[in-house]
């Protein structure tokens, strides 16, 4: 668990420290709502899965 956390604060810290434009910060936006989403329908396609079996 402690790994986990302190990989998280350098890689927020890296993100930080990197100049972002606003651009990226809007594709950054967009990658990770998609991962959302592809997340939503992935837990919809298995419990559609399970509900079957």
């Amino acid at each position: 668990m402690i790994h986990v956390h302190v990989d998280l604060a350098k890689n927020i810290k890296i993100v930080v420290e990197k100049e972002l434009s606003f651009k990226d910060v809007i594709r950054m936006i967009v990658k990770l709502d998609e991962c959302l989403t592809n997340a939503k329908v992935l837990e919809q396609k298995m419990k559609e899965i399970r509900d079957s079996l």
